[in-house]
């Protein structure tokens, strides 16, 4: 059995919580189907720098620097847009320049970044599948009552999903007695991340393209045979 390590640049609490399983996942069903081998794959490891950057660019530098022997670094940026050209050209790309640079003089970074930009924000990821919000929310109420669009392309356009979201969650507190509408935001994140259907995720462009660059990363890897689709 082979083993896939990664790690993850996040820009938030919520995304910290949030993507590793989103992302262990996603990688999971990819090499079940189309791995070359039995793979295991590690709960990606959250990566900050030691000591504070300039830049986004640098500190995605020193987290390569920082996480050297590992198979790839996941870079999280917010689109906070409705395409995630802006958040690539400005917060991803300068960072992966400044790693190959490092690695062309030799020294030892993890040098295979691969970009996640939720558009506009990782929010609008937690939205995709309504029925496992009400799981995790404890809830009957429908989508509609929630205040949750139903489609994928309402999700990218909702230009404030983490409104939208709270929004859902004030509404499914309210419903329940008194005595039970305390609830800790934080403590959605990653039992909603473990029940949403990655089908339902698959109906948004953004994810839809993190999880092409993620197997084209598994093909480099060799984990993918490079003929797979």
């Amino acid at each position: 059995m082979s083993v896939l390590i990664l790690a993850l640049s996040a820009e938030g609490p919520t995304d910290e919580r949030f993507l590793p399983i989103i992302v262990q996942r996603t990688a999971q069903a990819l090499l079940l189907r189309e791995g070359r081998t039995v793979t295991d794959v590690l709960q990606p490891f959250v990566l900050k720098p030691s000591h504070p950057q300039q830049g986004r660019a640098e500190t995605i530098l020193a987290i390569a620097r920082q996480c050297t022997g590992y198979h790839a670094l996941i870079l999280h940026a917010d689109a906070d847009h409705d395409t995630p050209d802006r958040a690539l050209r400005e917060r991803i790309w300068p960072g992966r320049d400044l790693i190959i640079s490092a690695r062309a003089k030799g020294e030892a970074v993890c040098d295979l970044p691969i970009p996640l930009v939720p558009v506009h924000m990782t929010e609008a990821w937690m939205l995709a599948d309504g029925e496992a919000l009400r799981m995790v929310l404890g809830t009957d109420l429908t989508s509609d009552l929630l205040g949750v669009p139903k489609r994928a392309d309402e999700l990218e356009r909702d230009a404030n999903p983490k409104q939208t979201l709270a929004g859902a969650i004030t509404q499914a507190l309210a419903a329940r007695p008194q005595r039970r509408r305390r609830l800790n935001r934080a403590d959605l994140d990653e039992p909603l991340a473990r029940q949403i259907h990655l089908e339902h995720l698959s109906r948004l462009p953004s994810y839809r393209q993190f999880v092409a660059d993620l197997r084209q990363a598994l093909q480099h890897l060799h984990f993918i045979e490079q003929s797979a689709d």
